[in-house]
């Protein structure tokens, strides 16, 4: 972002924020999309403790399945909160989020919270 406001003025600049994660296949090429709620539920399925990652800030796991391990990361309404601080830090003009439908359910609330809506 520090660079991004340094080319752009930063009301120009939209953060793209991920409403998905990715289910990988370790050590295979590609991975699958996953929604929020697909991810929580295949923790609970496959017995996996969700775990947060400081360096990314986000929420994954990792399972077994068929003799494969697979790493699951996706976002939250907790990952979005730590990618808003940037989105205030930089003062840039907003953010884009894709896929709708995908999400955390709390982002809403976190979005409504936190972002001022310009018309």
């Amino acid at each position: 972002m520090k660079y991004a406001v340094g080319q752009i003025p930063a009301e120009k600049i939209l953060m793209g924020i991920p409403g998905y994660g990715f289910d990988w296949t370790v050590g295979k090429k590609g991975a699958r999309y996953i929604s929020y709620a697909q991810a929580v539920n295949l923790a609970s399925s496959k017995g996996a403790s969700i775990q947060w990652d400081d360096t990314a800030r986000v929420p994954y796991y990792k399972y077994q399945e068929n003799g494969q391990s697979h790493q699951v990361w996706f976002e939250s309404k907790y990952s979005l909160e730590h990618k808003l601080d940037i989105v205030e830090e930089y003062n840039i003009g907003g953010i884009a989020l894709w896929r709708v439908g995908l999400e955390d359910a709390g982002v809403w609330d976190v979005i409504d919270k936190r972002i001022v809506v310009k018309k």
